[in-house]
């Protein structure tokens, strides 16, 4: 929570050590980056790196309609370069769908993470559309991605891990 009493940043159930501080690093700064970012798009709306960041921001806070169109609209102006920062960004906004409580709202967007030439990026996705799939009880449409990232057999262990349990929860 701000000063003002806004919500500064949310965090949702468990992550890794890693990622966990990696999101208070990101909390530490958000006011910052927040401004940094509006003054760029004022500057050019088709900011790559600013929808991206902006993206990001609105999504963790609890814009995710807003954060949704932002990264739409960063789509446009993707490279090869800059790939992995939009995938990043469809997975903050289905992080900020999810955390909502919109689960169904949020598989799109990890869907549109899904690229096999960014393992990290897609382990995540794929690990977050399953625990959608659970939490709106629908837990075997969360197989074929478990099955995928287990296939795959890369991005982080946790993940990789996860799957695991959760398939063997559901063949029970």
């Amino acid at each position: 929570i701000d000063a003002d009493e806004n919500r500064a940043y949310k965090i949702v159930g468990f992550a890794p050590a890693k990622d966990f501080a990696a999101s208070m690093a990101k909390a530490a700064t958000i006011r910052q980056d927040r401004a940094k970012f509006d003054s760029a798009l004022k500057a050019n709306p088709n900011d790559f790196d600013a929808l991206v960041g902006l993206a990001s921001i609105d999504a963790a806070t609890g814009y995710f309609v807003a954060a949704a169109k932002l990264v739409d609209q960063a789509a446009a102006g993707v490279t090869s370069a800059n790939k992995g920062q939009l995938l990043t960004a469809y997975n903050a906004v289905g992080d900020g769908f999810q955390n909502g409580g919109e689960l169904l709202k949020a598989v799109p967007y990890f869907i549109k993470a899904i690229d096999d030439a960014f393992p990290d990026q897609t382990a995540y996705a794929r690990i977050s559309i399953a625990e959608c799939y659970a939490q709106a009880k629908e837990p075997k449409l969360a197989v074929p991605y478990l099955k995928a990232l287990l296939q795959a057999g890369v991005g982080p262990k946790e993940y990789l891990d996860q799957a695991k349990t959760m398939l063997a929860a559901l063949d029970k």
